[in-house]
């Protein structure tokens, strides 16, 4: 997989020996940007799919659409780069969305592709999806998982990280496959954050 120079590329760092890696570091150094486009580039070359997930409901909401078109689409300079019509969409009150391509037709409806990228849930709703089966998820991306001094969270975001693991992962170790590869990006507000703490 092409490396982007400009940014940082975490997919340097995945080796099923640690498949849990956190990425700390000062605010527009690509972490977010490099992990996108490294998992979009990983599904062109091998079909695997991921997750990318934000902590909280309304965070997730605010990267969502359900019409092709998001202030906070976090593919948007992914798209304008590389061609690409990347968006996270939803639909209605469903706790996960889909990653897909898009097309318009001539009077703005959305059309998909058919290129299902990934999936997309908060942290925290995952707990509640544990049914669904995530086989097709190799990587899971967790971005701005250390939050902000200001914002109010749930309690146990360790336990939702780490139950959040076992719903993806499942049995495939027992498989022979490597186990899922996780991925935590955040700027540094604060190194003693809630994930952290709860993790010890």
């Amino acid at each position: 997989m092409p490396k982007v120079s400009k940014y940082i590329w975490v997919w340097d760092y995945k080796d099923p020996r640690y498949p849990l890696q956190f990425f700390v570091g000062g605010r527009g150094d690509g972490k977010t940007y490099g992990a996108l486009d490294g998992a979009r580039l990983n599904y062109l070359e091998t079909g695997s799919r991921f997750m990318f997930s934000r902590l909280t409901i309304k965070e997730q909401k605010q990267i969502t659409s359900r019409s092709g078109n998001s202030k906070g689409n976090p593919f948007k300079k992914i798209n304008k780069k590389e061609g690409c019509n990347i968006v996270i969409l939803g639909a209605g009150d469903e706790l996960v969305s889909t990653i897909t391509d898009f097309e318009t037709d001539d009077k703005g409806k959305i059309i998909p592709t058919g290129k299902v990228y990934g999936y997309s849930c908060s942290l925290v709703d995952l707990c509640d999806v544990r049914g669904q089966d995530f086989d097709d998820v190799d990587d899971w991306l967790i971005d701005e998982f250390i939050p902000e001094k200001h914002k109010r969270l749930p309690k146990g975001l360790g336990d939702a990280l780490l139950n959040g693991i076992e719903t993806i992962n499942r049995d495939r170790e027992d498989e022979g496959r490597p186990p899922l590869n996780v991925f935590c990006m955040a700027n540094a507000n604060d190194i003693y954050n809630p994930i952290f703490k709860d993790l010890g």
